[in-house]
């Protein structure tokens, strides 16, 4: 991991926000259980009240289901954007950007290196969840660097991911590459509001 890499790491680790729900350690934006309290043999379960399968929940402006934010992947193999293991959604995929950070971790059989993780909301105008790695990362401190030449924030505009097919000794590959464009200031004042309504800038996953 290089010098500007690991500069952008440092500055963009933000704190961590957990609760206590039904006696187990929960993280407040995903809804991940961290930690199991055990509890005694004789101590009644808990049950949370059937929900009618007929009603439609009032949500207005944007979707999302507390604790479980749309799950995406960038498949560098596959060379598409897809939900979860199998649902592709194609090579380019509009982000609105909320929050991000960068950490490095231990994940998905990879060794130690950078991830860049963001919350944003898709084209579908559904809170959603990313992870990239790699030269990504480097592609997205470009982006950043280039908005802020320009003395704007990553928030106010509309971030393009697209995955661009690369070719190394072990075969084709894809990366993603980002291009932005600006937003409206109405558009942008309904994903502060969200965003703080939610938690979704000073928290992060407390394990992962």
């Amino acid at each position: 991991m290089n010098t500007k890499t690991q500069k952008f790491v440092k500055e963009t680790i933000v704190s961590e926000e957990t609760a206590l729900v039904n006696n187990d350690l929960v993280n407040t934006v995903t809804g991940e259980v961290l930690e199991h309290t055990h509890t005694s043999e004789s101590e009644l379960a808990r049950f949370t009240p059937f929900q009618s399968a007929f009603s439609v929940p009032k949500q207005e402006g944007i979707i999302y289901t507390a604790g479980h934010p749309r799950q995406y992947r960038a498949d560098c193999k596959a060379g598409q954007f897809k939900i979860g293991e199998s649902t592709m959604k194609g090579r380019e995929m509009p982000m609105e950007v909320i929050s991000y950070r960068t950490f490095e971790a231990e994940l998905f059989n990879y060794p130690r290196q950078a991830w860049l993780e963001m919350f944003f909301v898709d084209a579908e105008n559904a809170l959603s969840h990313i992870l990239f790695k790699g030269i990504s990362i480097e592609n997205f401190i470009t982006l950043y660097t280039d908005i802020l030449i320009k003395r704007r924030s990553v928030g106010e505009s509309i971030t393009t991911g697209r995955l661009e097919k690369r070719t190394g000794r072990e075969g084709d590959y894809y990366l993603v590459e980002f291009a932005w464009k600006d937003s409206t200031p109405a558009r942008v004042q309904e994903l502060v509001e969200f965003a703080e309504a939610n938690a979704l800038v000073n928290a992060r996953f407390a394990q992962l």
